[in-house]
């Protein structure tokens, strides 16, 4: 499909925006580059700031470890500008999961108007938009943290939800990880939590770096026995990943879906947490 069959798909999701229309009016919004230095350096949107929290993990998502989490994040997006009064969007190559989680973050901080750039830098590129080599950095802010419930889970709601066959967890890392065959040096563990579906994140997003449409995305959840009309929780290994299959399954008009933030690397070092393994 081209990008213009495809362009109403996102306008219809208000955690997206197009080239065009970030085109036609980039300066009213904060706009952060969620890739690596060298490649901001190298060229990004005009008026653009690097940043990303894509190595910041949550460590723990009790109430007392998502508070001081919430605090620190809030902090921190103050230092480099983030305003809630003005909108905010972010980007990288394509449509990937570290544009896709400082976004989600962002919706989980309580800020109100944040969106992926849908197809990132190559989608601003094939409409001609200029690039800038010059660093940005802005003055601090004040941004206050209002915290969403509504889309986050925790480990103590995972072992709630273990028991309920209505609430489907969704395991969207690779195959290899989730049937414990990984080797990450920093999780003691390799598994899956008990009972996981497994949908990997990149079957969600076309060739073109863009988000499938929203029928295909409807096909595959089926494929997988997923019931749209049911809770889904979503994790990875860092809520990166799951971050693009959380907005994925919101655009498949799933009704609640949750990302579990903690993910494997807060479950993998609780030896007190179940887990399982093989295929």
């Amino acid at each position: 499909m081209s990008f213009e069959g495809r362009l109403s798909v996102s306008k219809s999701h208000p955690f997206l925006i197009e080239a065009e229309e970030l085109l036609s009016d980039h300066t009213s919004h904060l706009i952060i580059d969620a890739r690596s230095e060298e490649h901001y350096a190298a060229g990004h949107i005009p008026g653009a700031i690097h940043f990303c929290t894509y190595d910041q993990f949550v460590r723990s998502t009790s109430p007392i470890g998502l508070s001081r989490f919430q605090r620190s994040m809030a902090e921190t997006y103050s230092k480099i500008g983030v305003d809630p009064h003005k909108p905010v969007v972010v980007y990288e190559e394509k449509t990937g999961m570290r544009a896709a989680r400082d976004c989600w973050m962002l919706q989980y901080l309580g800020h109100p108007n944040v969106r992926i750039l849908h197809g990132g830098l190559e989608a601003w590129r094939q409409k001609n938009g200029a690039l800038d080599t010059e660093p940005i950095s802005l003055d601090s802010t004040i941004f206050d943290c209002i915290a969403r419930d509504d889309i986050i889970t925790s480990v103590r709601d995972i072992l709630g939800h273990l028991a309920t066959p209505t609430t489907t967890v969704l395991d969207v890392r690779t195959y290899e990880e989730y049937t414990g065959g990984g080797d990450s040096s920093c999780c003691p563990r390799q598994g899956r939590l008990p009972g996981a579906h497994w949908l990997e994140w990149t079957s969600l997003l076309g060739e073109d770096g863009r988000f499938k449409t929203s029928e295909d995305l409807r096909r595959i959840l089926q494929e997988h026995h997923i019931a749209a009309e049911h809770p889904v929780i979503t994790y990875c290994h860092r809520g990166a990943r799951s971050a693009v299959a959380y907005y994925a399954l919101k655009m498949a008009g799933c009704h609640e879906v949750r990302n579990y933030i903690g993910s494997w690397h807060e479950w993998a070092i609780r030896n007190d947490l179940p887990i399982e393994s093989g295929r």
